[in-house]
């Protein structure tokens, strides 16, 4: 073969090792995109939009037109009730609860195995699975807080966080505002078995605990006080401030006063 025909083989053939080279990387990095990235949300292929949410699910629900027309609602109304403005959210829905934990397992940073419904901090979405609308929607309210303080707060401390998610669950639309339903009673009742086993005045130090023990054996300890004391500034008008410098000065003879009249 001539030198010049030679030398186009070589040519040739190191543009086709450069193209599969190319295909490889893109495969791979979709295939690390979709575990890491972006929370594996490929996997959700059924979308359905309502104003600022999207619902997304791996196949079709007739229903979720009416999640995603519910969830922009609430959405808007919790901003206005706490004073800031309303983020856009993406809710995915896997097809039952096993699943969700095997897809939590490998594609969420920091699952734990005990998250019922979650807000991933890495790609801004709620994950979860379809079930009756008397489980979904509190667990709705409690995640979509989540993507609220995430987008429009500063960064809070876990309890207030976790805490003011918790009451959020008692939200209900009422003449255009969400107000308070009702007491969450056996969350208060654990909240005042520990500030009475404990002592009041170490009310900071069980707040303080790391994350996870919120989702450890003693996470509905912490989520019943965290609930309670966030309950209690919300009661004296002082939550939305304190979620606004993201730091709330509290004390356990104030929560315990709150759980006495509430329960």
């Amino acid at each position: 073969m001539a030198p010049n025909g030679q030398r186009r083989k070589r040519i040739g053939w190191a543009v086709v090792t450069l193209a599969l080279l190319l295909v490889i990387a893109v495969l791979a990095t979709v295939t690390l995109g979709d575990v890491v990235g972006r929370g594996g949300g490929e996997l959700f292929t059924y979308r359905v939009r309502s104003g600022d949410v999207w619902v997304e699910s791996v196949s079709r629900r007739d229903n979720a037109e009416q999640v995603a027309a519910w969830a922009d609602g609430y959405l808007t109304l919790l901003a206005a009730r706490f004073g800031v403005a309303k983020p856009g959210a993406v809710i995915r829905l896997l097809d039952n609860e096993t699943r969700y934990a095997a897809f939590g397992r490998q594609n969420l940073p920091g699952f734990g195995g005990a998250m019922q419904f979650c807000y991933a901090r890495s790609d801004g979405a709620v994950y979860g699975w379809w079930c009756p609308s008397e489980r979904l929607t509190p667990r709705l309210q409690h995640e979509l807080f989540h993507r609220l303080a995430h987008r429009t707060m500063p960064r809070l401390p876990l309890w207030l966080e976790e805490g003011t998610a918790v009451l959020v669950e008692t939200l209900q639309a009422k003449d255009g505002k969400l107000a308070v339903s009702g007491p969450l009673v056996k969350r208060l009742d654990q909240a005042a078995r520990l500030l009475d086993e404990h002592g009041l005045d170490k009310l900071t130090t069980l707040l303080d605990s790391p994350q996870a023990t919120f989702i450890g054996p003693q996470g509905f300890d912490l989520y019943s006080l965290s609930y309670a004391t966030a309950a209690a500034l919300d009661s004296q008008d002082r939550l939305q401030t304190a979620l606004r410098v993201g730091v709330a000065p509290v004390d356990g003879q104030t929560v315990l006063t709150f759980v006495s009249r509430a329960r």
